[in-house]
């Protein structure tokens, strides 16, 4: 039987926060990258820089903080921030892919709707893993 309380490999936690360290940094402009590979706002690639650095400290943190629900609806609430942000504000041609013999547009308002449901969605888990971060455990006896 595998021991419950095994911590995954700390380096590994690295490699998100480093990630996010570097996309964070892109945000900011502080590492300079070519316009044309740019498609959303500097503040929408530094949340998704966000994203990975809080894979990397959940991962260093393992199962066992007492930060973990909190930080979890951080990131969560910034998953939603980004599908939101696409849902309502991403480049027609960004849109690809689709259901066969329906129309693009109609392809184009489906992906909108997914892309909302899912920012939506992800709203909805942050405020159950504030609750759960605030609400106070008692132990059962």
């Amino acid at each position: 039987m595998a021991d419950q309380n095994r911590k995954p490999p700390r380096a590994f936690s690295w490699v998100f926060m480093g990630t996010g360290i570097g996309i964070i940094l892109i945000s900011f402009e502080v590492i300079l990258v070519d316009d044309s590979s740019v498609n959303a706002p500097l503040w929408v690639i530094g949340i998704c820089g966000l994203i990975f650095f809080l894979t990397g400290v959940l991962i260093y943190l393992g199962e066992k903080s007492r930060y973990n629900n909190l930080l979890a609806a951080i990131m969560v609430a910034a998953m939603g921030t980004v599908g939101s942000w696409v849902a309502l504000f991403g480049i027609d041609p960004g849109f690809s892919g689709g259901i066969p013999l329906l129309s693009a547009d109609f392809n184009l308002s489906l992906a909108r709707l997914l892309f909302g449901f899912g920012g939506f969605l992800c709203f909805l888990i942050a405020g159950y893993a504030l609750k759960q971060q605030f609400t106070r455990k008692e132990n059962s006896k």
